[in-house]
């Protein structure tokens, strides 16, 4: 079967992972600033529409990344817009293109087999002091229950060679679902990471 996943967020996981066998939705390219809680921005009252062009920015860009003083950083209430200039005209209308797909998309899930949200664990997902999912990682998980997506949300837990891009991994997340794919990612070999995505995935659904 052909699934189509779209990202709700955590970091660029899911752009590293699938590549262009996503959907390309608003959230690939930022960093969720509450874990897995951040996506109730998209179902508050105005939606990521209110988050990124009725509120936008909540303070100046800066410099995210100590290793690369050319990483600006936007930030809105929830997320860090990386990679991308906010302030561009033509990334702001693409980011509205973008966000009407995902809404679309959460209106189709339900009546599709082969639709699923994909959240990439963050560093809030994970307690550093226990070792267990954090208190941001599970009231998110009792948001996407409430809006009838939990069993529609596949979570990727991804470690690679450079730590500074990912090194998420916690088992305590088995105790809150099974739709977990576990992986090593090589930055440079998308279409790698693609198959080994799908061979676990295929274990899972």
């Amino acid at each position: 079967m052909y699934y189509e996943f779209i990202s709700i967020g955590g970091n660029c996981a899911c752009v590293h992972t699938l590549g262009e066998h996503r959907v390309k939705g608003p959230l690939d390219n930022m960093k969720s600033k509450y874990g897995l809680s951040s996506i109730k921005s998209i179902f508050e009252d105005g939606g990521l529409e209110k988050e990124f062009f009725e509120i936008g920015e909540i303070e100046q860009p800066f410099c995210g990344n100590h290793r690369d003083e050319n990483e600006i950083w936007y930030s809105t209430r929830n997320y860090f817009i990386i990679h991308n200039n906010f302030r561009d005209n033509v990334f702001r209308k693409s980011l509205k293109q973008r966000i009407s797909v995902l809404y679309d998309f959460l209106k189709e899930i339900h009546n599709s087999q082969e639709k699923y949200l994909l959240y990439s664990l963050c560093e809030k997902d994970i307690d550093p002091v226990n070792h267990k999912m954090s208190d941001l990682f599970i009231h998110g998980i009792k948001i996407l229950k409430e809006k009838n997506l939990f069993e529609k949300t596949i979570f990727l837990m991804i470690t690679s060679d450079d730590r500074k891009w990912y090194h998420f991994s916690c088992d305590d997340i088995y105790n809150h679902t099974d739709k977990v794919i576990d992986m090593h990612i090589l930055i440079s070999d998308i279409e790698l990471n693609y198959r080994r995505f799908s061979e676990i995935l295929s274990k899972i659904t």
